[in-house]
């Protein structure tokens, strides 16, 4: 029962670590698109959640590999 609890206790901190840093990566994102992008291309204002999924979107998309590239 202690081990299962001492794993618990990890898993429920990295699951908010997880949450932290999704929160940390949509507020720039969030920010930046409703004081730019409304105005200059005239589309609407994102949720914080839309960031959110826009900022996971854009990771998976634009993410490198994370390996080194070989000549």
């Amino acid at each position: 029962m202690k081990e299962f609890m001492q794993v618990f206790g990890w898993a429920n901190a990295a699951v908010f670590i997880v949450i932290a840093i999704a929160v940390l990566q949509a507020l720039p994102v969030w920010i930046l698109w409703n004081a730019l992008v409304p105005n200059l291309l005239e589309l609407p204002q994102l949720s914080f959640f839309d960031a959110i999924t826009l900022s996971i979107l854009c990771a998976c998309l634009f993410k490198s590999g994370g390996g080194s590239a070989k000549k």
